[in-house]
């Protein structure tokens, strides 16, 4: 939510969108953290440089064994790079 809502251009958008993502079943985020620490040195010592908001999603598809559904660059990226699976919208 918070890369989705932030990304809108309007009060209105903002209020469709977040109403339509009430719907979605929400996951537990405190035992991805030790994940998304490890993950974000993994990926630094490779170069990569992603947005920790994406690091901790991908850490929390990992840790719930999720298939991450995206349309953005770094998860394809984190995902040659991790055990993420990811499809591609």
């Amino acid at each position: 939510m918070l890369e989705l809502l932030g990304g809108v251009r309007t009060e209105r958008d903002y209020r469709e969108l977040s109403e339509e993502l009430r719907a979605l079943h929400y996951l537990p985020t405190e035992m991805a953290w030790p994940e998304a620490w490890q993950l974000s040195f993994r990926l630094r010592r490779h170069g990569i440089a992603a947005p920790s908001t994406d690091v901790l999603m991908a850490a929390v598809a990992i840790a719930h064994r999720c298939t991450l559904f995206h349309a953005d660059k770094h998860f394809a990226v984190i995902a040659r790079n991790s055990t993420l699976q990811t499809r591609e919208a």
